[in-house]
């Protein structure tokens, strides 16, 4: 959507003529900045603030104004008249007829809705879900869900081919997953990982090498002050006497499964356990020394401090590969099938994510950088709010059976004995799919989310339990709209739409039109890029993607349009001074129906055509 930067492009237009026509009048700018106005439209849509220019005579202003509107009238963005009002030193008015007609025929002449970003398609982003395998599903789950599926849609429209780490859960978790609409078959698996046995995955990955592997009874007895001395004699002793072994020996041509790991590596068995250290095969990963030799930094926004002390087990009892390294098998075995350069996104709820950056430390540790980047991506947890009435924490299958009673309540109080039946209970389902996305999404993810969790039959907490429900009856009053004209032209009530081009734009006089045109149309592709902006962070670990903002760009527009609908009279009369006005209004209402969509199909959602 990069040719869609409009406000952008008009705006570095607007400035570039400004600072010419500034120097040629001899006149001193601190800076030069331009404001997009959002309201008061009448009185000007981009705005010169007065603190940037010193005292300026009248004369030379109106000279500045006279030769500022000579050039931009004849640009692309062409502007109708350039004004001083009290607010601001200058104000900078589109020509409004030209501006409705090439923004509504771009949209409608290109695949601006369906076409990815011109970026670089060769960027390959794998999703990795933070999920334990034992855990019992909660409403995090469904938090980490529509999460997901929005981050996927979102990337993917920015031009980056997305797809999942195959995690392995429950059953009962995986239909959170589905219900939100995504592919369950891609984001889980029912095989665990092929290798369990430590002293195998040692074979396969080649580790015999890897400066960062020790053995904890070794640090253990090192910091303890009795075995100090002989600990640190011991120590410079091993790693002077280290072979590798170029052919790793069979496991059954040794003693124990600690004699395998040991031949694996290269180590001198007698040499790495001290002689009053229990026999176990207890191999660590020393983070402190990872940290250090790839320089990775520690600290708010980059990896905990505290990791830097610890030496998390990758082997346990009975050659067994830890649950955190199962972990970092798994993201290696998935990464190894792609080519090129890899993200990889870990998302995670604030709780595991301490625990998700010892398996990003791992992986680094065991296998480099590898060309693989990590990214990670957090979400608050999910709370009761003050005052709800509530008993017991719920799972986020009864909560989603709470909110689909609680709108099928809504929706008999409304339509009566209608609401049964397989149809019902399907639309039903996807209105309540629909709020269930805006309620988790208005807010940013970062944040904790407050939610009403009372059973009660009436819904709750504001406007973001209803807002889904809310975009999802606009967006089908329009797709009704239409459906009602189509009729009409088959029934010879009003001749067809005509092209665009043969439109008189000039008959759009109501200022709710031109908001909704300036104020949405226009900026929608500029939205759609400052949500994934900051995906690849500078100088953190973590990405700054903004989730929210597709939800309340919906909401503003859906509470926009009610307005402008309740007050027009969109499909009049067949006179012909009326249809001009008409078949105006059903352009702008139709590209705005298609960005309606569009921002819905980003949030997986799938808009209703009547309600």
């Amino acid at each position: 959507m990069d040719c869609f930067t409009w406000t952008q492009q008009s705006i570095k237009t607007i400035e570039k003529l400004v600072e010419s026509c500034m120097q040629r009048h001899n006149i001193c700018l601190q800076r030069l900045v331009l404001c997009k106005r959002n309201r008061d439209l009448r009185d000007g849509d981009i705005s010169m603030p007065t603190g940037l220019v010193k005292a300026v005579s009248v004369e030379e202003k109106q000279a500045i104004k006279d030769e500022l509107f000579q050039i931009l009238s004849e640009q692309k963005w062409k502007v109708s008249k350039v004004t001083s009002p009290s607010y601001c030193f200058l104000a900078f008015h589109y020509h409004r007829e030209t501006l409705y007609r090439n923004v509504l025929s771009a949209v409608l002449n290109s695949d601006f809705l369906s076409r990815r970003s011109e970026s670089d398609d060769k960027r390959q982003v794998l999703l990795n879900v933070g999920l334990q395998i034992n855990e019992k599903q909660t409403i995090d789950d469904l938090r980490c869900a529509i999460l997901l599926q929005h981050v996927s849609h979102l990337l993917y429209c920015s031009g980056y081919q997305v797809s999942f780490i195959p995690q392995l859960v429950s059953g009962d978790r995986k239909i959170i997953f589905e219900n939100v609409g995504l592919e369950t078959e891609k984001v889980f698996t029912d095989k665990p990982s092929t290798e369990r046995r430590f002293s195998e995955v040692l074979k396969k990955y080649r580790f015999q090498n890897n400066r960062y592997l020790i053995h904890k009874e070794i640090v253990k007895n090192s910091k303890s002050p009795e075995t100090k001395s002989e600990s640190k004699s011991l120590t410079g002793q091993i790693d002077s006497e280290i072979v590798p072994c170029d052919s790793l020996s069979d496991q059954s041509e040794t003693k124990s499964s600690y004699t395998a790991i040991c031949r694996c590596l290269g180590w001198n068995e007698e040499k790495r356990v001290l002689s009053d250290g229990p026999e176990n095969d207890d191999i660590s990963v020393d983070f402190d020394l990872c940290i250090k030799e790839l320089n990775l930094g520690l600290g708010k926004g980059r990896y905990e401090k505290s990791l830097k002390v610890m030496t998390p087990s990758v082997s346990g009892k009975d050659d067994t590969c830890t649950d955190i390294m199962g972990e970092v098998i798994n993201l290696q075995e998935h990464t190894t099938q792609t080519n090129g350069s890899v993200i990889v996104v870990h998302l995670n709820s604030e709780r595991r994510f301490y625990h998700q950056q010892k398996v990003d430390l791992l992986w680094r540790a065991l296998f480099g950088e590898q060309n693989i980047s990590q990214i990670h991506i957090n979400f608050g947890l999910v709370s009761s709010r003050q005052g709800s009435n509530h008993n017991k924490a719920l799972t986020a299958e009864e909560f989603t059976q709470t909110r689909f009673q609680q709108m099928k309540d809504a929706s008999v109080m409304k339509y009566g004995d209608k609401v049964k039946g397989p149809k019902w209970e399907n639309t039903i389902f996807r209105l309540t799919m629909a709020s269930l996305k805006f309620e988790f999404l208005m807010s940013s993810h970062k944040n904790v989310l407050k939610l009403d969790l009372s059973q009660g039959h009436e819904f709750g907490g504001g406007i973001d339990n209803r807002a889904g429900a809310f975009v999802m009856y606009n967006c089908a009053r329009l797709a009704t709209l239409f459906k009602h004209f189509e009729e009409n032209v088959s029934k010879g009530i009003y001749p067809p739409l005509p092209e665009i081009k043969s439109l008189d734009f000039s008959t759009l006089r109501e200022e709710d039109e031109w908001e909704l045109l300036y104020n949405y149309i226009f900026i929608y592709g500029e939205l759609i890029a400052e949500t994934t902006e900051q995906f690849i962070p500078e100088d953190s670990i973590i990405s700054k993607i903004h989730c929210h903002k597709v939800c309340n760009f919906l909401v503003n527009l859906s509470r926009h349009l009610s307005s402008y609908y309740s007050r027009t009279h969109v499909l009049g009369e067949n006179r012909e001074h009326l249809l001009p006005t008409m078949y105006a209004r059903l352009y702008l209402l139709k590209v705005t129906h298609q960005i309606m969509c569009h921002a819905l199909s980003l949030l997986g959602i799938t808009p209703l055509n009547q309600l």
